[in-house]
């Protein structure tokens, strides 16, 4: 083929008339999900399987749209959705457009693992791209029809601000880097590259949401909300899924036969008998009716006031044909009480911010968990425990401590505490005895606060290490901190010395630190144990002094107007909270040992030996405390 009939051929495909139709059913007839993209269907796709993303696509391509957000929970077909859109930009509007992601490296990944594959199994845009050196890279791409694609992070306010474009997409918003440590907003930053465009633009907000005042639940909220409203197979009767039933508003159900003799759920039953139940007639819909009451769907606006131009969608894994409603009801319950498993699973499951409201600990708090506590007093071990935890909060002159019984499922009882002046108290203290009918319990393991004073002479890693780590270090971080889970481990070299030049003399001792989410486990202590009281069951004896309640009633959760302008909810102390910190680490190790907790019960012991017991028999420690 000559230059001539080349071009002719290119110019004839940008420039043939289309022929009319959704944009679902482009979708439908042009796009694949390529084996390497890690998705769970492969092949052409079938946007009836996710029936509900029709009404995103076509809003989408509403010429009369320029902003759409997408609130959803995990496994709903959200990264689909967007890749999918991309394609129809470059083949329907050839303009420059930009994925925004949180970084970098990240937009790198997503280039190469999920856009190149869609690009390659999508003929009419593949066909358009120019794979030529200079015009073809790793984030930047250039079509024959004139379409571009820019991939950027938002962790730079140089890549926010670098060039205009007609289409932005904005990928997991509320993962970002905090605004705070910006001139402007990055979201912001990144929709002004649509200014030029400003009467024709689409800018496709997308994000699992975290917290009520995030930027994705903002920008939901200006929008028309959007809510998903399916058939009842029985009575017909439209609603939107939700997940926890009321009578009046439906919900996922599961009867009360699911729990063991021992009152505990059995997950495996759940799993097997819930269903959901019809806000209407009560009616018990089983998980295989699913994808039938999907393919009838509507999307319904709930917002009256939004901007014409803003559509905004919400939707739950409740809907998700890749999860099942026995699946989501045992994640539920396997959550529910333990420290920042609810945060995630409101965020990934129900596809909602979590909820954090305004907390002050009163007196009268701590009185009405003494109340309801087993009668005991300090010093006594009211049962037979299965682990006892000890932990300290370091002061520049002396330290705090206390010590827990934990039993099943978390249950723990306030054993002691108070104050001591060197670490030879400390040592005394974690040797105590503790007797409950007739035999005697010892602290298993320590947990002491590393944050304040670590690294100095005889400080809290050389005390660690002196003791064969019957101490171990902790310390509490932030959300930024790289933690996956609300708690997580790192091994450092502790001690070691170098030589003049650099070079290592000696490498010193490894030492293995407990790193914790603070803000989780502070929302555990004073929210949820305290405040509302919920299990697992936390308890107090009944000599519990005022120094004890000054400390634990020290430290609020209030309301501040944030560097933006908008309502952030922020920890505070007036005094000090010391004997709080202990408690809160308290809580960490009672996740760390989670695991054995539930473990059964070792066999019957001889009722002639009476030697100390740790608090528990081990076959292995608890993970992480060897």
């Amino acid at each position: 083929m000559n230059l001539k009939d080349g071009l002719a051929e290119i110019l004839s495909r940008c420039y043939q008339p289309r022929k009319e139709q959704k944009a679902w059913e482009w979708i439908e007839e042009n796009c694949e999900l390529p084996p390497e993209s890690g998705a769970k269907l492969r092949g052409p796709i079938d946007t009836g399987v996710t029936a509900y993303t029709r009404g995103i696509y076509e809003a989408y391509a509403d010429n009369a749209v320029r902003f759409l957000t997408l609130a959803k929970s995990a496994q709903v077909g959200g990264t689909t959705v967007l890749k999918n859109l991309v394609l129809w930009d470059i083949a329907h509007q050839p303009n420059p457009g930009i994925y925004y992601t949180a970084t970098e490296k990240l937009a790198a990944r997503f280039n190469d693992r999920e856009l190149e594959p869609h690009f390659k199994y999508c003929k009419e845009v593949e066909n358009l791209a120019v794979r030529e050196r200079g015009k073809w890279k790793q984030l930047e791409k250039l079509f024959a029809n004139g379409a571009t694609i820019a991939l950027r992070g938002s962790n730079s306010p140089s890549n926010l601000a670098s060039i205009p474009a007609l289409h932005v997409k904005l990928d997991e918003v509320d993962k970002w880097p905090d605004e705070s440590e910006r001139e402007a907003p990055a979201v912001q930053l990144a929709i002004a590259r649509t200014k030029t465009y400003e009467d024709i633009r689409k800018v496709f907000i997308i994000s699992t949401p975290t917290v009520e005042n995030g930027v994705l639940w903002q920008y939901y909220l200006k929008g028309s909300q959007e809510r998903y409203h399916v058939p009842c197979p029985f009575c017909e009767f439209r609603q939107e899924l939700h997940f926890y039933y009321t009578k009046g508003k439906g919900g996922l159900w599961y009867p009360e036969d699911c729990r063991r003799s021992d009152g505990y759920w059995d997950l495996d039953l759940v799993r097997q008998e819930t269903r959901y139940r019809c806000a209407n007639c009560d009616g018990l819909i089983h998980n295989n009716r699913k994808l039938a009451m999907n393919s009838e769907g509507t999307w319904e606006k709930n917002n009256p006031h939004a901007p014409f131009d803003h559509r905004s969608f919400h939707i739950s894994a409740l809907y998700s044909p890749f999860e099942t409603w026995g699946g989501i009801a045992t994640v539920y319950l396997e959550s529910k009480n333990v420290p920042g498993r609810m945060h995630d699973f409101d965020n990934n499951y129900r596809g909602m911010p979590y909820i954090r409201k305004a907390t002050t600990i009163l007196s009268k708090d701590i009185m009405a968990i003494v109340e309801s506590s087993p009668k005991y007093e300090r010093g006594q071990l009211p049962v037979k425990p299965r682990l006892i935890t000890m932990t300290v909060d370091v002061q520049q002159e002396n330290f705090w401590w206390t010590i827990r019984a934990w039993v099943r499922d978390r249950v723990s009882y306030l054993i002691d505490f108070g104050s001591a002046i060197s670490y030879k108290d400390l040592d005394n203290i974690y040797r105590r005895l503790y007797e409950f009918e007739g035999s005697k319990y010892k602290v298993w393991k320590a947990m002491i606060d590393s944050g304040y004073s670590a690294k100095r002479r005889a400080g809290v890693y050389d005390w660690c290490l002196a003791t064969r780590k019957n101490f171990f270090p902790a310390r509490g971080v932030g959300k930024n901190a790289g933690l996956t889970d609300s708690w997580g481990e790192r091994s450092i070299k502790h001690g070691g010395s170098s030589r003049r030049d650099g070079s290592s003399k000696s490498e010193g001792s490894t030492i293995v630190i407990t790193y914790f989410e603070d803000d989780i486990y502070k929302e555990e202590l004073y929210c949820r144990r305290i405040k509302e009281r919920s299990e697992p069951r936390w308890y107090l004896p009944q000599d519990i002094t005022h120094e004890y309640i000054d400390q634990l009633t020290d430290e609020h959760l209030v309301e501040k107007p944030s560097a933006r302008g908008n309502v952030e909810l922020v920890w505070e102390r007036a005094r000090n909270n010391h004997l709080g910190d202990c408690e809160k680490m308290q809580l960490v190790c009672g996740d760390m040992v989670s695991g054995y907790l539930n473990k059964p019960e070792p066999k019957a012991e001889d009722p002639d030996d009476h030697e100390i017991k740790p608090g528990l028999v081990v076959d292995t420690p608890p993970p992480g405390w060897s």
